[in-house]
C-alpha cells in the first residue's frame, strides 16, 4: 500500500469514528538497535519521539501477547530506577486514553511506578498538564491500567510515560501493549499529498476535522 493510499485509509477510517493507535510498536515485537531495545522506543530510531532510561530492557520473558515485552528491572541491572516513552502530535482540547498491561515478579519492589500522559507544547518545556495511574498493585498476573486526560491549551505533544522510581533489588516490572487512543470524532493528522485533496474535500462537507503536522523532533 501506498503513502496516499495509507494516509486515505486512515482519513476514511477517522471519518467513520474509528479509533486508532497514536503509538507504535506498542508491543514491542521490533527490536531496536540491539535485541534488548525496541523499534520507536529508542531515542533516533526512527526519530526523536521517543526514548529509554536506567534499567529498561525489552525481554521475552513473559509477554502478554507475542514474543516480547518491556521491563524496567529492579537495581541488578545496574540503576535504581528505569521507564520508557513515546509521544505523538496532540490536539488542544481531545481527551486521550493510555492503556497498557503490566506484570510484577513477586520479588519486584518500588517507591514509585505508574503511567502517565503527559502534555507539552512546541518548546518542550515543563509538561503543561500529567495524569498519572498508579500501578502498585501489580503482581504476578498480567492486568491492564489506563489513565486519561485531556489535551490543554497550546498542547502539540502527548507523551505516554512508565516509570519506576527507586526500584529494589530483584524481579522486575514488565508490561505490553501499550497503546494511545484519540477519542473519537476529535482530529485526523495528515501529510501534504495531492492525492488526498479529493478526499479532504468530501471529509470537509462530512463535518471532520482535519490538521497539518509535520514529523516533530524531540528538544
Amino acid at each position: 500500500m501506498n503513502k496516499a493510499l495509507r494516509i486515505a485509509t486512515a482519513l476514511f477510517l477517522g471519518a467513520l469514528g474509528v479509533q486508532a493507535d497514536l503509538l507504535q510498536n506498542g508491543s514491542f515485537e521490533i527490536a531496536g538497535s540491539d535485541a534488548f531495545q525496541a523499534y520507536h522506543w529508542e531515542w533516533n530510531n526512527p526519530d526523536q519521539n521517543a526514548s529509554s532510561w536506567g534499567t529498561a530492557s525489552r525481554e521475552a520473558w513473559r509477554s502478554y501477547s507475542g514474543g516480547y515485552e518491556a521491563a524496567i528491572r529492579g537495581s541488578w541491572a545496574g540503576d535504581t530506577c528505569g521507564g520508557w516513552w513515546q509521544q505523538a502530535p496532540a490536539e488542544a482540547g481531545v481527551t486521550y486514553t493510555a492503556s497498557a498491561w503490566f506484570w510484577a515478579d513477586a520479588s519486584w519492589s518500588a517507591e514509585g511506578q505508574g503511567l502517565k500522559i503527559e502534555f507539552y507544547d512546541s518548546m518542550f518545556g515543563a509538561p503543561l498538564a500529567v495524569a498519572t495511574q498508579l500501578v502498585h498493585d501489580v503482581s504476578e498476573s498480567w492486568a491492564q491500567k489506563t489513565v486519561q486526560a485531556k489535551a490543554p491549551d497550546n498542547a502539540v505533544w502527548v507523551r505516554v510515560v512508565i516509570y519506576a522510581d527507586n526500584v529494589g533489588a530483584l524481579g522486575a516490572l514488565q508490561f505490553d501493549e501499550v497503546s494511545l487512543i484519540a477519542e473519537s470524532g476529535t482530529v485526523i493528522v495528515i501529510s501534504s499529498i495531492p492525492a488526498v485533496a479529493g478526499l479532504l474535500l468530501v471529509f470537509h462537507f462530512m463535518g471532520v476535522r482535519f490538521h497539518q503536522r509535520r514529523n516533530a523532533v524531540n528538544a
